[in-house]
């Protein structure tokens, strides 16, 4: 699974030079979650299955 996500990762033009990536298995929402660590930082990656709501089409970052 890690794989899969490298690979939406490196599409992801902010993350590039990331050097790790961990699942979070924490929260009741059902998006996948994830801590990407660049550099000194940490950001929470959130990436939704839910295409029926707009505002859970996308992929969310928040830095941590």
């Amino acid at each position: 699974m890690l794989k899969i996500i490298g690979n939406v990762i490196d599409r992801i033009s902010f993350f590039n030079g990331y050097s790790s990536v961990e699942k979070v298995e924490k929260g009741y929402s059902p998006d996948n979650k994830y801590i990407v660590i660049k550099g000194l930082n940490k950001y929470l990656l959130r990436i939704s299955d839910n295409i029926t709501k707009k505002e859970n089409q996308k992929i969310s970052c928040f830095k941590s």
